[in-house]
Order: structure tokens, then C-alpha cells, then sequence
């Protein structure tokens, strides 16, 4: 009776294994899968019975179990560096290096999320182990991917919708309010943009995540790259301010900066900045000429005059992320307004 007690203990975990979405293997798997899923579980109940006794053994099975209450989403630093790399156009370091480096990116990460706390519009840090490879943080989950692929995804439908400017300001407003409580924390972002922004519920949930390039600046004015010809390779440039290539600058102001392309990114549905340099080196030279991306007509004056603020080539003149959430939540409580008006 035991031993059918844990069994079916653990055969719930596996079938809600197999029926999760971030695996998306719900289409591929066969009877003759889940049977042979259900002869290991039988083995594994029998090995925990014989070397941790019945009630460690319910104890092991109760928790695995109760872990999958939480929906979550896991990411191991081996995969956002080797993401990061594709994205950035980076090169792949040495064997050594890289465990190094992930190693750091994995501590540093969690140091920073640490930091942030809890914040409705910051993906959650439930648990981490960074004791061996993969080093892995488990993040909460969500339900609509990146805010790069919704957008892109739903386009058609989101241009036919009439509240598509007011859906676009909020989700807005909720990426500003994020940046604005890092500021709060002394925290700059460095990585910036909508791939890096999750959906739960467009557009009133959506979370700011991918804390790798983060820096702590309790203790400095602004980050500086002492290697800044190797350093160029490795970052997301498109989202970079001009003080960067000149002179390795970046505070939040840099931050305000890329937040500027992301509302740019998300009024044209998820398009890639400067579509038309196609170089690294025609990216730096163009920003730093002044030359900015070019504004749908479909943007509204409040986003076109933030976009235009954020991308102003003083990072003195840019607006905090104060002043930010206050004008979208002007934006916001005017809408609302108008929309209590309209009969």
C-alpha cells in the first residue's frame, strides 16, 4: 500500500511534467512514452523506499510535488550567455573562461534580483543553485512569452484594435515603473529592451527580466569598461547611448536611453532598431552622428515626444524615470478621462 501511495505521488509530478508549456512536448509524447515514464517512477519509488525508508521517501516525493504549484520558468546561465552572444554577436570565450564567466553572471544575477526585491513588474527570483554546472535561477513563470514575440505575433490583430495606443502607453507605464524602482535600489539595468521584457497578461502585466548586464552603482557615479574595443562586441549596441562609444560612459541615463528604443520597438511591433545599419561599426557611427530611428505615424504626440526625449545626445537633458511615469500616468488618467466622457 506504501509503495502505490508514493507511486502515485509521483506519477502526478510526471504528468505534470510532461504537460508543461515550456517543454512543449505535449504533442510528441505517445502511450508507449508515458508507459515507459510510469515503469521508471515505479523503479525510482522502489530505490527511495530502499535507501531513504517510507517516510523520508514521502517526505522527498511531497516536496518534488509541491514544487510544481509553482509554475516556473527555468533558465540556465549556459543558455542566456549563449542567447546573449547570438543577440549581441559576441564571441564564444574558452572552455575555462566560460564557466568562469557564468559563474559570475549566475552569483552576480542573483546578487542584483536580490537587491530589487519584490516588485510586481519584476520577474520573481524563486530559487537558484549555483553549487555546480548548470548553474540555474528559477524565475516565476509566465504566460505569454517575450514582449518582442507577442507583439510580433499579434499584429495584425493589435493594428485593428482602437485602444491599440492606450494598450501600448500601459504596458509603457508598467516598464517605466519598473526602471524607476531600480533607480530607487541603485541599480542600472544595462540591457534594456522588449526580448528582455516578459507578458503574463498584456498589457497591465508585464515584467522586466535578464539582469545579467546589471550593475550595482550604491558605491559609483557611473560603469566604465576599461576593455572597451572587446567590450563593444559583447553588448546589445542598438540599445546603447553615444556617451558609451565615446567615452565608455553608462549610467541611468543609458538606461533612459534604450528605454526610449523600447518605446520605439513596441510601436513598430517588435522591429530591430537602425534596421537599415547593418554593422557594428555603421551603428556606432551613425548614433554618434545623431542619426535616430524614424517614428511610425501612427505614434502618438506624448510617445513621439518621450522617444525624442530619451534619444537626446546630452544624457543630462533626458528625463529620469520620475518624470517618465509621471507623464504616462498623466497620459493614462487622461484617457481614462476621456473615456468616462465619451456617452
Amino acid at each position: 500500500m506504501a509503495v502505490f501511495a508514493l507511486h502515485f505521488i509521483w506519477t502526478q509530478h510526471l504528468n505534470a511534467t510532461n504537460q508543461t508549456k515550456m517543454f512543449n512536448l505535449s504533442s510528441n509524447i505517445t502511450d508507449g512514452a508515458n508507459a515507459d515514464a510510469q515503469d521508471k517512477s515505479m523503479e525510482l519509488v522502489y530505490i527511495l523506499l530502499c535507501l531513504c525508508g517510507f517516510t523520508f521517501a514521502v517526505f522527498i516525493l511531497l516536496v518534488v510535488l509541491m514544487k510544481r504549484k509553482h509554475r516556473t520558468l527555468i533558465h540556465t546561465i549556459e543558455d542566456v550567455q549563449s542567447l546573449n552572444n547570438l543577440l549581441d554577436g559576441g564571441p564564444t570565450s574558452s572552455t575555462q573562461d566560460s564557466c568562469i564567466n557564468r559563474a559570475d553572471l549566475a552569483a552576480r544575477e542573483v546578487r542584483i534580483l536580490q537587491k530589487l526585491g519584490a516588485h510586481k513588474h519584476i520577474l520573481h527570483l524563486i530559487d537558484w543553485d549555483l553549487t555546480h554546472e548548470p548553474y540555474m535561477l528559477i524565475l516565476e513563470s509566465v504566460n505569454n512569452g517575450t514582449l518582442r514575440s507577442f507583439l510580433q505575433v499579434n499584429q495584425e490583430q493589435l493594428r485593428q484594435d482602437s485602444e491599440l495606443p492606450h494598450l501600448l502607453t500601459t504596458a509603457a507605464y508598467h516598464i517605466a515603473d519598473a526602471m524607476r524602482h531600480m533607480c530607487s535600489k541603485m541599480v542600472v539595468h544595462r540591457d534594456l529592451a522588449i526580448r528582455n521584457i516578459m507578458v503574463s497578461n498584456f498589457p497591465k502585466e508585464v515584467k522586466l527580466t535578464e539582469f545579467g548586464r546589471a550593475k550595482d552603482m550604491t558605491s559609483r557615479r557611473s560603469c566604465t569598461s576599461r576593455k572597451h574595443k572587446v567590450d563593444k562586441l559583447n553588448i546589445p549596441l542598438r540599445w546603447y547611448p553615444p556617451e558609451y562609444f565615446r567615452n565608455s560612459y553608462y549610467s541611468f541615463e543609458g538606461d533612459v536611453w534604450a528605454f526610449g528604443i523600447v518605446l520605439w520597438e513596441m510601436q513598430t511591433f517588435g522591429s530591430l532598431p537602425y534596421p537599415n545599419l547593418e554593422t557594428p561599426e555603421m551603428v556606432v557611427q551613425q548614433v554618434c552622428s545623431g542619426y535616430r530611428n524614424s517614428v511610425p505615424d501612427t505614434c502618438s504626440p506624448v510617445i513621439l515626444q518621450l522617444i525624442s526625449d530619451c534619444g537626446l545626445e546630452s544624457y543630462t537633458q533626458r528625463p529620469s524615470f520620475h518624470d517618465i511615469v509621471k507623464v504616462l500616468e498623466d497620459t493614462l488618467e487622461n484617457d481614462a478621462d476621456y473615456v468616462k466622457c465619451v456617452p
